[in-house]
């Protein structure tokens, strides 16, 4: 795959952390796939999170959403990857 370039990029602000992602994340036919395959494994939906975000800005967003006990919430980074999706497909 080549590198993602700015052109190919958007750039949405999710609870006050600026995160960059492909332009095309609603027509990405293998990304949807992926989501698909979620309800018969529960854990590929970490793939799709790596794949939209990188693993740095996923790092990111955990520390992000990392409480003081060093817990990071399934549900929270949900909420946070819907609110992505969202962002990135307002209409």
């Amino acid at each position: 795959m080549a590198p993602r370039t700015k052109k190919d990029t958007i750039t949405v602000t999710i609870d006050g952390l600026e995160i960059t992602i492909d332009k095309n994340i609603g027509d990405n036919f293998e990304l949807m796939e992926q989501m698909a395959g979620s309800s018969e494994d529960p854990l590929a939906l970490v793939k799709v999170l790596t794949d939209v975000y990188g693993k740095t800005q996923l790092a990111r967003i955990k520390k992000h959403i990392r409480d003081k006990r060093g817990y990071v919430s399934t549900e929270e980074i949900f909420e946070f990857f819907a609110q992505t999706i969202s962002a990135a497909l307002p209409n």
